[in-house]
């Protein structure tokens, strides 16, 4: 105990070493709370660079699957295969060709025929009379989905 002027009295009853024994532990639970509340945003910082990384991976798939398509694109524009899709569509001939067409026996019920004939103008595209194109278009997107 000491005593000081005034008479005011200090009581030291802990010793030096353990109010440094009692600073370092509160410290130390400090320092693991901190520790235990960064573990979340590092996972959420390591996920993430994973996703980062798969769709960068899928960015470069689409890029070069969108310089396949555009090549693809360019290609449909030359005369040669403007000529096929119109010879496809149109059932043009070269001079000295003959074609052929195949007609399909079918032996079904009016009615089923009826509405297979809406469902199909409903489902698919039709072709126009006036815009080839458009025509051209529709009959090459056919035969990329089969």
């Amino acid at each position: 105990m000491r005593e000081m002027k005034k008479g005011i009295t200090i009581v030291d009853s802990l010793s030096r070493k353990a109010k440094i024994n009692i600073f370092a532990s509160i410290f130390l639970v400090f320092l693991v709370l901190i520790i235990f509340s960064s573990i979340n945003p590092i996972m959420q910082i390591v996920e993430n660079r994973k996703k980062i990384s798969e769709l960068e991976e899928k960015l470069n798939w689409l890029r070069n699957k969108n310089i396949e398509l555009l090549a693809l694109e360019k290609s449909l524009y030359t005369d040669e295969m403007v000529e096929i899709e119109a010879r496809d569509q149109f059932n043009i001939a070269k001079e000295g060709e003959i074609i052929f067409r195949t007609v399909e026996d079918r032996k079904e019920d009016f009615e089923t025929t009826k509405s297979d004939a809406r469902k199909s103008i409903k489902d698919d595209l039709v072709y126009s009379n006036c815009d080839l194109w458009e025509n051209i278009k529709i009959l090459y997107n056919e035969k990329m989905k089969k």
